[in-house]
């Protein structure tokens, strides 16, 4: 059977509203109709998608199954823009941002592409599941959540902390305060050894910083940092936080 240019036409505004996945956003939305010849048939038509930085097509063909396919989309992209890039993409379902990331990467040579895809990870909404977390899950997201947020470990004692865990689930399971120290030290030495390894492969220069200062309730304490570049992002991440024993001050004298 075949398709005239004007049915084309006709369902071009309908197949653009169903181009919602990012992988899109690595190419111009103004998609052109052409004829093509395929092994079984003439004059076929295709969707022609262009690349944004090769500046090629990337043509699907209209009147297979597979017409909403974007394998050949994300396998030229990931050939252009890099497979780091594409998964970025992919991972933040957001097409109008991805388009604009591209756009700009174009224009600005000194800005990584993967790097300004890589925030709209960051601002991608969080998905709740309604299966109910496992006692094991349920320990390792107390445990990431004091780590990352700076929360006392005894927070999960509090009061109003259990009223909202326990409210319509009086079952509900919370870890112990000492587990959740436990599980978070755990969780440290498994991440030094993992950073570590990952050090070694690492392509970009490495900063090591080190600080030291006292607290209020006279205290002494340092830390050490990492700092280094990866897809176009600063990482940092501390290696380690202990006080101090003893504190020594060394006065150099300045003479005039």
């Amino acid at each position: 059977m075949s398709v005239s240019l004007t049915d084309i036409a006709a369902q071009r505004k309908s197949r653009t509203s169903t181009r919602r996945s990012a992988i899109f956003g690595f190419y111009e939305p103004d998609v052109r109709v052409v004829q093509r010849d395929t092994d079984t048939a003439k004059e076929v038509p295709h969707d022609a998608f262009r690349c944004y930085k090769c500046r090629g097509f990337v043509y699907r063909n209209r009147t297979t199954q597979d017409k909403s396919s974007g394998s050949e989309l994300k396998n030229h992209a990931n050939k252009c823009f890099g497979v780091e890039a594409v998964k970025a993409a992919m991972t933040s379902k957001d097409l109008e941002g991805t388009r604009k990331s591209v756009q700009k990467a174009q224009q600005e040579r000194q800005t990584t592409l993967t790097g300004l895809l890589h925030k709209l990870v960051d601002k991608a909404k969080e998905v709740y599941s309604t299966i109910a977390l496992t006692k094991a899950e349920v320990q390792a997201e107390c445990a990431r959540w004091c780590a990352e947020n700076y929360r006392p470990f005894k927070i999960v004692a509090d009061r109003a902390f259990k009223k909202l865990m326990k409210t319509g689930r009086p079952a509900a399971y919370i870890p112990h305060p000492t587990t959740v120290s436990r599980d978070t030290k755990t969780l440290f030495a498994k991440t030094r050894h993992r950073l570590a390894k990952h050090f070694k492969t690492l392509k970009s220069r490495l900063h090591i910083a080190t600080d030291a200062w006292t607290s209020p309730n006279h205290k002494a304490f340092v830390a050490y940092t990492a700092h280094w570049e990866e897809d176009g992002r600063r990482v940092s991440t501390v290696l380690d936080f202990c006080e101090l024993g003893e504190v020594r001050v060394s006065y150099i004298p300045v003479f005039s």
